[in-house]
Formats: structure tokens, sequence, C-alpha cells
């Protein structure tokens, strides 16, 4: 039941080659627990982006984060989570080729939210305002 035991291992582990904790282990932590707070949608968004540096396609949605944030915080808190999640996980690039990730992070979420539905609409505006630069960036990616 320890979502920092499992962060600190998918930290560490190499998420190219092993998958058993992403495909396995967390969504049977879900069946079990639900996304039942804060502290769940901030895992939540280190998954995703941890599962999008391994090398997966990551759907922000799939295990239904972006659903459960909808339900737990206003969208403000729930784009100030994310950003804090891309932040702690895009660290300085090591070699010189290397650029952030974090706008790519962030676009990879971008995609995924239907301008129709209100609170994905919010979430948007939430990033717009907190991390225009950041957001500006994303949306150029595609």
């Amino acid at each position: 039941t320890s979502l920092d035991v499992m962060r600190l291992y998918m930290s560490k582990r190499d998420g190219g080659h092993e998958s058993y904790c992403s495909d396995v282990v967390f969504p049977a932590f879900l069946e079990r627990h639900g996304w039942e707070s804060p502290s769940a949608l901030r895992f939540g968004a280190f998954f995703a982006i941890n599962r999008i540096w391994g090398g997966s396609s990551a759907n922000w949605n799939d295990l239904g984060l972006i659903d459960a944030a909808a339900k737990q915080v206003a969208a403000e808190d729930f784009a100030k989570i994310v950003l804090a999640e891309i932040e702690a996980h895009d660290l300085k690039p090591e070699w010189r080729h290397q650029e952030p990730k974090g706008p790519y992070y962030l676009h990879t979420l971008l995609s995924e939210l239907d301008r129709k539905q209100r609170y994905h609409k919010k979430l948007l505006r939430a990033f717009e305002g907190i991390a225009p630069d950041l957001t500006r960036a994303a949306k150029a990616l595609g």
C-alpha cells in the first residue's frame, strides 16, 4: 500500500524493460484502494511521466487519473500537482545533445484533453496561467 516505496522502485528500475510494476502492481493498488486521495493523484501523475520516460506510450487517463482528479480537486490544483511532478522528473540533461523533456511530458497530457469537457478546459487554462512558457512549448510539439 506504500506509494512512496513504489515511487522509489519505479524511479530506479529500467522502465524500458521492467513493466510489472506499471502493468500489474499499480493497477492492483487502484482496484483495492482507488484514487482515494491527492497523494494517489500525485503518484498517478508521476506514474504517467515515468511510463513516458521509460519509453511506453502513456495515456494519462488509462487508469482514470484525469477523471479522478476532476472529482477530487480543482483544475488549478491538479495542474500544480502535474507541474511539480514534471519538474521533479525533468532532470537536468547530462549531455549537451539532451533537451529537457518537460514540454513533451506536458504535451502528452494536453493532447488527451477534450476541449468539450468543462474540467479539461479548466485544466488547460490552469496550465496556461501557471506555466505559460512550458504550456506554449508543449503546444508547439503538435
